[in-house]
């Protein structure tokens, strides 16, 4: 567990752009949603369809069986929906406020010097306490990383296969039509989902960097042997690249995301080909 620095909350600085995010996801999800819903509404040039083609136990084209059918999918999806969208944003969160430790400890190792002063005691416990604070950060993140990897990875093996399906869809559907606008709409959801993956990953990232620049930033010749001794230390932990789930399909990082893409459009390509012979 990260202990809190008893000056700062992490709350304040992180709180108001973690419910940013998760509004941002609400309206996606809500968007997502509505298209999806209102499709089989709006198309009704044919037989009534559901939002899924599963299993009716009565006959779907008559009103007293579709619309219970119809009420019971949009509640099943909206659930489901809102699940996975609490799981992606407690991903985000945990990510966000490790982000938000790692700055608080930079800033506390830019301004050890002047918060020690002449007492050489407290220097050492202070900066015993900034080594233990980083120490309770790796191991969230370790937690981390193995609370989500399963979830993480398979998001991102998955991700390709859903981008190339829709890209290819939208390619063949009429434009502006209700099918059209629902892939539309869940296009954008998994783009938006798996770019906050890959930003905050990056954010870690980069904030655990940053903490070995502000000890070489510091003014260290101030500080007696013994703490310029643990700051070396200090510097060689915090100078390695900390990586949300770190293999070769889901490493959280901008160019993750940008060979997804790339990935899915080749993946496009082909199956265009295929389908054009």
């Amino acid at each position: 567990m990260i202990k809190f620095f008893p000056m700062i909350s992490t709350h304040t600085l992180c709180g108001r752009f973690c419910r940013y995010i998760t509004w941002v996801c609400i309206y996606s999800i809500t968007l997502n949603g509505i298209s999806n819903a209102l499709g089989p509404l709006i198309d009704r040039s044919s037989e009534p369809d559901l939002m899924v083609d599963a299993y009716s136990p009565c006959d779907a084209r008559h009103p007293t069986c579709f619309w219970p059918s119809y009420v019971n999918q949009v509640f099943g999806y909206m659930c489901t929906s809102l699940v996975q969208m609490g799981c992606d944003n407690l991903v985000y969160n945990t990510m966000e406020r490790i982000s938000t430790h790692f700055r608080i400890l930079e800033h506390r190792m830019l301004l050890l010097p002047k918060l020690v002063g002449a007492n050489k005691c407290q220097e050492t416990r202070y900066l015993k306490q900034c080594i233990r604070d980083h120490q309770s950060i790796n191991e969230t993140i370790k937690d981390l990383n193995e609370a989500f990897y399963e979830q993480i990875f398979i998001q991102f093996l998955t991700s390709i296969s859903v981008l190339c399906t829709n890209i290819y869809l939208l390619s063949i559907l009429d434009l502006m039509s209700s099918d059209f606008l629902s892939v539309f709409a869940f296009l954008c959801c998994a783009l938006i989902e798996n770019f906050f993956y890959c930003w905050y990953g990056y954010g870690v990232l980069m904030s655990s960097l940053h903490v070995s620049d502000a000890i070489a930033n510091m003014d260290w010749w101030e500080l007696t042997k013994e703490s310029k001794q643990m700051l070396t230390f200090v510097m060689l932990q915090t100078s390695r690249k900390v990586y949300i789930c770190k293999n070769a399909i889901s490493t959280l990082t901008p160019e993750a995301f940008v060979n997804i893409l790339k990935v899915s459009y080749s993946a496009f390509n082909i199956l265009q080909k295929t389908s054009k012979k």
